[in-house]
């Protein structure tokens, strides 16, 4: 092992505990916290329950791009192609790989938070008209 792989392993294990972080928090905000968050005496307030089911859902996605930056990094500093490049990055210079890949998963990413908001939203709203004894 030289210095390189060295380093990025030890820099991918201190990612990977901070994610760990993020998918403690997002994992342990179930919708029920959510909906006991949002409560308040006598009614619930929309725009506190609104965000915090944007935060969870983007604590979510975030943590499993995290997971999956992880997972390219170590596999890539373990890669034993050498300098043979993959086909499809003929096409590509660095800069609009990067460019490309920032918009494709960040538009994915725009996309999974909208979806998990609305699910969550939707669970917790239904918690919350619930009886508080129930």
């Amino acid at each position: 092992m030289n210095n390189q792989q060295a380093l990025t392993i030890i820099s991918l294990a201190m990612g990977l505990i901070s994610s760990f972080c993020f998918a403690y928090s997002a994992t342990f905000t179930s919708t029920k916290k959510i909906a006991a968050m949002a409560r308040t005496y006598w009614n619930y307030n929309p725009e506190v329950l609104q965000a915090i089911v944007a935060q969870s859902a983007q604590y979510l996605v975030g943590t499993f791009y995290l997971f999956i930056y992880f997972l390219i990094s170590y596999i890539a500093s373990q890669s034993t192609l050498g300098d043979t490049p993959y086909p499809f990055l003929k096409y590509f210079s660095s800069f609009t790989l990067l460019l490309f890949s920032i918009v494709l998963f960040g538009a994915l990413a725009i996309f999974l938070c909208n979806i998990l908001s609305k699910i969550n939203y939707k669970k917790a709203k239904d918690l919350i008209s619930q009886k508080p004894n129930q």
